[in-house]
């Protein structure tokens, strides 16, 4: 049992405190801050700048500062400052100025000016009456609630709910658009690395849904790619892409990828590169362009580009959705096809000469033995033994007096079926 309510405690702090409280509960920072806020209030509150009432009723009073005012008035009716109804009506602000009056005397230097006219303004004060009532203090229940208890209960209350509205709507959705605004405007280094992580972040998001998104197609020759990629640019990436070429047994086969061919204006991509590298192929790497429609038709440009591919005439290709470019070796085939191309707009900059954004699918195809532009299939006639025999490198002359003895050289491997009978040897020069 006791296993169990143990079990059932610890179940309840993993899964109710330390997933759903823990994350949203301020830092100690925080806390840390609100108790010095604190501290700091209550300083400037009782100490700096304490609170001072003014203009109060005199029934609203304490005890002390009721007799205060009564001897007051005393002093003012044995002055003759007021005349008696005056006199009895400041004597009915309070409560029970009779007894106040009473208390003073009590209190006063016997047979001094002060008693004297304390017991003068007595029947004055008698003639007020009762007064008006002084408000009654509160018990220590009350005190406490109206003082302490209440206020610290909404703050407990309300300040849970305050760091989770902070935490998961205020700052994110406000105060952090804000801050990020603020560093942008002022750090331009920060503004350009933001932009790139934007920009990173978007490429893999869409490279992630274009992903899902493939179609398998089946070349009629080689069947299904062993590869499929997705290359995606976006504004403000450095676009360089390359993934790797492997079989159904993870063997490396080479790379294929695309990057920026040509930049325009501030730094807007122009023309992308697409190119194929096969492990077996050191000597070249094979590459095509898909260049904008404004570079393809500006001479400038393709002169340019025309540097940078082996045959311009086919190697060049203006970009559009559906273009392809396919690149062969002896052992793999890539074709490159554009998935989507979005042209940017800018005034200063010609029509469709940049883009905005790109996704060129890159499928590979390993060949097989006998496939590929650069092989062909040749049939070789059968040996017979009247055939040429099988030719044999020539043995240098023997210098004349040398003693050393003539070199036999073997023959190579043959290329056909050897004749059945007879062997030519090799033929020697006179010496």
């Amino acid at each position: 049992m006791l296993q169990r309510v143990r079990q059932y405690l610890i179940d309840s702090y993993n899964g109710l405190y330390l997933i759903v409280i823990a994350p949203s509960m301020p830092t100690k920072g925080t806390v840390a801050k609100v108790l010095l806020g604190l501290i700091i209030g209550l300083i400037w509150a009782y100490g700096i700048n304490p609170i001072q009432f003014y203009d109060a009723a005199p029934s609203q009073l304490s005890a002390s500062y009721r007799q205060q005012w009564a001897e007051l008035v005393a002093a003012a009716a044995e002055a003759q400052f007021y005349d008696d109804e005056a006199i009895r009506q400041l004597f009915a602000e309070i409560e029970n100025p009779a007894a106040a009056i009473d208390r003073a005397i009590s209190q006063a230097t016997p047979n001094s000016f002060a008693q004297q006219a304390l017991q003068n303004a007595r029947p004055l004060a008698e003639a007020a009456g009762s007064g008006k009532a002084a408000p009654k203090p509160g018990g220590l229940i009350g005190d406490l609630i109206s003082g302490w208890i209440i206020p610290a209960l909404l703050i407990t209350i309300i300040t849970p709910i305050l760091v989770v509205v902070w935490r998961m709507l205020i700052y994110p959705n406000i105060v952090a658009g804000l801050i990020e605004r603020f560093k942008m405007m002022r750090d331009k280094d920060y503004r350009e690395q933001r932009m790139r992580e934007k920009a990173e972040l978007e490429r893999i998001r869409t490279q992630r849904e274009a992903a899902q998104n493939v179609v398998v197609e089946t070349d009629t020759e080689l069947g299904e790619p062993i590869t499929t990629k997705v290359s995606i640019y976006t504004p403000g990436r450095a676009y360089d892409d390359s993934f790797a070429i492997e079989d159904a047994n993870d063997t490396f086969l080479g790379e294929m990828g695309a990057s920026v061919a040509k930049r325009i204006g501030d730094n807007q991509v122009a023309a992308v590169e697409v190119w194929l590298f096969d492990k077996e192929d050191f000597v070249r790497t094979l590459n095509k362009i898909f260049v904008s429609e404004h570079g393809f038709n500006d001479p400038a440009t393709r002169a340019e580009l025309e540097n940078k591919v082996e045959n311009p005439a086919t190697d060049i290709i203006q970009i559009s959705e559906g273009a392809e470019a396919v690149m062969e070796t002896d052992q793999l085939r890539v074709r490159a096809r554009v998935k989507r191309v979005e042209y940017g707009s800018d005034g200063s900059m010609p029509s469709n000469s940049y883009f905005d954004g790109l996704q060129i699918e890159l499928a590979a195809w390993q060949k097989g033995e006998s496939s590929g532009p650069y092989k062909t299939s040749v049939s070789m006639p059968s040996a017979t033994p009247g055939a040429t025999p099988t030719p044999s490198p020539v043995t240098p002359a023997t210098p004349a007096g040398s003693g050393a003895p003539s070199i036999q050289p073997l023959s190579p491997p043959p290329m056909q079926t050897p004749p059945s009978t007879g062997q030519v040897q090799p033929v020697m020069p006179a010496t």
